[in-house]
């Protein structure tokens, strides 16, 4: 038995000492106490006859390695398959670009994660001649026209903040206006035009929604990319048209040279003209969309652009106009590359214009994959008329348990409104069995659903069952969402105590949360619900916390998109 052991380390000593490059040799030396000392093999330094790394036979996997590392530019050797020097050291320099363990090792995971990294590349450039493509084309369009031209002309080539102003006033008594002026100015000291882009487009949009249109105008001639100078329109429009000026959100609607934006303004103009009575104005602006959409190149999707104007006419109650979008959309869909899922969207849109046959008939031709959308649309609607039996089977039939949470909780609120306590509160405890049963460990995708019913059913009157639920979330900004939640309803409850002791520990947990925008943005929202409650105790509590945390912010880029996050905050107050 022993001469048996004796030739089989022998035997792996030999294969170690063929396989393993010189390098690695070290790794492989033997314990003193080993079987292969015992068998007296010479020391290392007395190996002179066996084989160098540079006689080993070529390695098809360091072949690969050299190839791709070649194809990244960090490798310009010979590509022979030996782990020479300088296959070692390109190897070496790429894992600590990656942040691995520079050891100089070949292996199949090193190689996998080259071909991956070397896939993301290709895929960045890709988009990034696509991203050149449809902004010189952008550019090209606001040119053509003398109304946009000067939205391009006037993008000045460098910022500087004033330095100058005073901060401290718009703290001490904010304004949406003074408050989008810090965020500006903030915005000119943002280094990277694509970040800076980011936040204007922000700023623009709160100063449409502000009132000033002007301003805005002003604030989308500093963009420099193009594109979202077309959104930018977008939003100057939807404001125009929230703020009952139809005929302005036309005329800034009509300039805008893209098809699937120019859509997304129209719509916003049909709902404002439907506020006013103006059902007529209606059909036209819907007979513009379909001409619209119809010049809209089949790879865009032109489905879901023109599904979205009609579901949001079907709910504001404008059906004819949202039936006739609904023919040309499921009829774009079925043409689609993407067929399934672009029909899905076009199905959802279906149910709410009343289309339930057609839709379920629909349904049975689409992948399980995508038929998602479309069981939840069902589902909703089965429970807004009573039948809470199909509502929950068509909720089950939904395969990703978040989604299928999402949508029991759906149904069980509103069985809640249609005063059916005991059965919302059966479906309400279905929904929080299979929320908990979503990962054995903490995971965003349980945290969420359990922040959905806590919420869901703080709203309802069921502050316990959501204090339990709350209780239960990991993820620290999702519990503190649903802690503030929790408060504001127990403040209209008029359980002021209970109130003040869910918000302390909805500040603790908000405290816990790492990043200052993230914690200004989870106070804006606490502010915004509390104000809808009636809670104007937590509201008032939340927004001061909210400007505090985006006064101290000190990058630019997040600074800027919390004070526009707080100036919007800021008008659900008055």
């Amino acid at each position: 038995m022993r001469r048996t052991n004796i030739y089989v380390w022998t035997s792996v000593a030999l294969a170690l000492s063929v396989a393993v490059p010189a390098q690695a040799w070290p790794l492989v030396v033997p314990a003193r106490d080993s079987l292969l000392v015992r068998v007296a093999l010479p020391p290392l330094g007395e190996w002179t006859t066996l084989p160098t790394r540079d006689a080993l036979p070529p390695s098809a996997l360091v072949r690969r390695i050299q190839e791709l590392l070649n194809a990244l530019g960090q490798y310009r050797g010979e590509q022979h398959g030996r782990l020479d020097d300088d296959t070692i050291n390109a190897i070496r320099t790429y894992q600590q670009r990656a942040g691995l363990d520079d050891d100089g090792r070949a292996t199949e995971e090193l190689a996998i994660h080259i071909e991956f990294t070397s896939r993301a590349i290709e895929l960045g450039q890709r988009l990034e001649v696509v991203r050149t493509e449809q902004m010189h084309a952008a550019e090209q369009a606001l040119l053509a026209q003398p109304e946009t031209r000067a939205l391009v002309a006037r993008r000045p080539a460098e910022e500087t903040a004033d330095l100058t102003r005073d901060a401290g006033a718009c703290f001490t008594a904010p304004t949406a206006a003074c408050l989008l002026h810090e965020a500006s100015e903030s915005a000119k000291a943002v280094f990277d035009a694509r970040f800076r882009d980011w936040v204007l487009g922000e700023i623009v949009a709160g100063l449409a929604r502000g009132g000033q249109p002007e301003a805005a105008f002003d604030t989308a001639s500093r963009l420099t990319d193009p594109r979202l100078i077309v959104v930018a329109l977008r939003d100057i429009a939807v404001a125009r048209a929230e703020f009952g000026q139809v005929e302005q959100a036309l005329a800034v609607a009509l300039v805008i040279p893209d098809e699937a934006t120019r859509i997304k303004a129209l719509t916003a103009a049909a709902l404002a003209q439907l506020r006013a009575g103006r059902g007529a104005a209606v059909e036209a602006i819907a007979a513009d969309i379909v001409m619209l959409a119809r010049r809209i190149p089949s790879d865009r999707a032109p489905s879901a652009v023109v599904a979205d104007a009609a579901l949001q006419l079907a709910r504001a109650g404008a059906q004819g106009p949202a039936q006739r979008l609904l023919v040309l959309a499921r009829d774009q869909a079925s043409a689609a590359q993407d067929r399934d899922n672009e029909l899905a969207t076009v199905a959802a849109a279906m149910v709410a214009a009343g289309q339930e046959v057609e839709t379920r008939a629909l349904l049975a031709s689409l992948t399980p994959a995508s038929q998602r959308p479309v069981l939840a649309a069902l589902a909703t609607a089965s429970a807004q008329r009573g039948d809470v039996a199909e509502a929950r089977a068509l909720a089950e039939q939904i395969g990703e348990a978040r989604y299928r949470v999402a949508v029991l909780t759906e149904v069980a609120a509103l069985v809640s409104v249609r005063d059916s306590t005991a059965l919302a509160a059966d479906l309400f405890a279905i929904s929080l069995e299979q929320a908990r049963a979503l990962d054995e460990r903490p995971s965003f995708a349980r945290s969420y659903a359990l922040r959905t019913l806590a919420i869901t059913m703080a709203q309802l009157g069921l502050p316990e069952p959501a204090r339990a639920a709350a209780d239960d979330i990991a993820d620290v900004r999702l519990r503190a969402e649903a802690r503030w939640a929790i408060g504001a309803a127990l403040a209209t409850m008029q359980d002021a105590r209970g109130a003040e002791a869910v918000r302390e520990r909805a500040l603790v947990d908000t405290a816990a949360i790492n990043s200052a925008l993230d914690r200004t943005w989870v106070l804006c929202g606490a502010t915004g619900a509390s104000a809808r409650a009636g809670d104007t105790v937590g509201a008032a509590q939340a927004f001061g916390r909210a400007l505090e945390e985006a006064r101290g912010i000190t990058d630019s880029w997040a600074r800027s998109q919390a004070l526009v996050r707080v100036a919007a905050t800021l008008g659900t107050l008055r």
